[in-house]
């Protein structure tokens, strides 16, 4: 995957914070959602990334 750009700091930043900031939520780990780890949400940040870019490379 590519490293984040410059210019996409802010989005991956907002991304990564969001759901790292799910992880210790109260409810998280309950019922059939599995606590991810920070590792798992840089990951998951990166493709929402990844989206992003694919997104606005339609416009």
């Amino acid at each position: 995957m590519e490293p984040v750009k410059p210019e996409e700091t802010i989005a991956f930043d907002m991304y990564f914070a969001s759901l790292c900031s799910m992880q210790v939520h109260p409810g998280a780990g309950s019922k059939d959602h599995r606590i991810l780890s920070f590792e798992e949400c840089r990951d998951k940040a990166l493709h929402m990334l990844q989206l992003r870019r694919e997104l606005l490379a339609k416009k």
